[in-house]
């Protein structure tokens, strides 16, 4: 005989613990951070962002009972953004570098609010 039924389960496992995703991110931190040359930038955003341990937990998000994806995909959606952004902000910094070669001011297009369709 089973015994009672109860909030856990087992789907819910490293991937989606906060601790775990807090580690994917400081990791991905450090291989963006370490990338030299697009080359390693590229294999630091497909290690990171793409094939990853947040995306492996936006994967498990769906096996979830309804009750813990809001909590989960909270943490997920976090840690994804903070990648995602640090991918950005990579790209800012090259034009920035850009704009400082040319002898123009370094914020030109950086403070442009961006097209909006």
């Amino acid at each position: 005989m089973s015994g009672p039924n109860t909030p856990y389960d087992p789907v819910e496992v490293a991937a989606l613990d906060p601790a775990q995703l807090d580690r994917a991110v400081d990791s991905a931190r450090a291989a963006f951070a370490a990338a030299g040359d697009l080359e390693a930038l590229k294999a630091a955003r497909l290690a990171h962002v793409d094939k990853g341990a947040v995306a492996l937990a936006r994967r498990e998000i769906g096996a979830l009972p309804p009750t813990a994806k809001a909590e989960a995909g909270k943490r997920v959606v976090a840690c994804f953004a903070a990648t995602d952004n640090l991918i950005k902000g990579g790209a800012g910094q090259a034009i920035q570098s850009m704009n400082i070669m040319l002898g123009v001011d370094e914020r030109t297009s950086l403070e442009d609010p961006g097209g909006w369709p």
